[in-house]
């Protein structure tokens, strides 16, 4: 059921193919075609175990470059909080010089100063754990640790910004100016 032409290539190959390849015998072809295999698939064993280094660096670039702008923004976002912090206590204490009751806003003012250090303290954890993190071999597990911290620091952000917040609207109403949320606002649904 087989065309002439494809039953000698089942076979195998000729005697006269055999001369032309440079062999003898049919085991020597068969020899010569698994050396060749093994050739092969140790090369290609080679590629992968190289393109899979690749891809791990270029992996481990992105998650730094990620890093460092979380750092960076989470950074920029203490550093404002600090700077309201101070302008707040300022104004408290132009404020008490007029004999104006504030311990409430002082109150919620060191507790925002308190968060800040926390989310400062906890950025700086992520900072000593991130190098070692992209060393590892299994960086995903190493990351869990990592995220523990981002949480943290999210949310010492978010808590220092509340006290903040509260603070403001302490010395606003003991100021005689009143409650006002104009220039407040809110980091919950965030």
């Amino acid at each position: 059921t087989t065309p002439a032409n494809i039953r000698p290539m089942m076979q195998g190959p000729s005697k006269n193919a055999l001369r032309r390849m440079g062999t003898t015998t049919v085991e020597s072809f068969r020899e010569r075609i698994n050396k060749h295999r093994e050739v092969q698939r140790a090369e290609m064993e080679k590629r992968h175990d190289t393109n899979r280094i690749e891809l791990q660096d270029a992996a481990r670039a992105r998650v730094r470059a990620f890093m460092e702008r979380m750092l960076r923004r989470f950074d920029a976002a203490i550093n404002r909080l600090r700077n309201l912090a101070d302008r707040v206590a300022s104004r408290s204490e132009k404020l008490e010089g007029d004999k104006k009751d504030l311990g409430r806003a002082k109150e919620l003012l060191g507790a925002a100063r308190v968060e800040i250090d926390a989310a400062d303290a906890a950025l700086a954890a992520i900072r000593a754990n991130l190098e070692t993190a992209l060393a590892e071999e299994d960086p995903r597990a190493a990351f869990e640790a990592i995220q523990g911290s981002i949480a943290e620091a999210k949310e010492a952000i978010r808590v220092a910004h509340r006290a903040l917040v509260e603070s403001i609207v302490a010395i606003r109403a003991n100021s005689g100016r009143g409650p006002s949320t104009r220039g407040a606002t809110t980091t919950e649904n965030n």
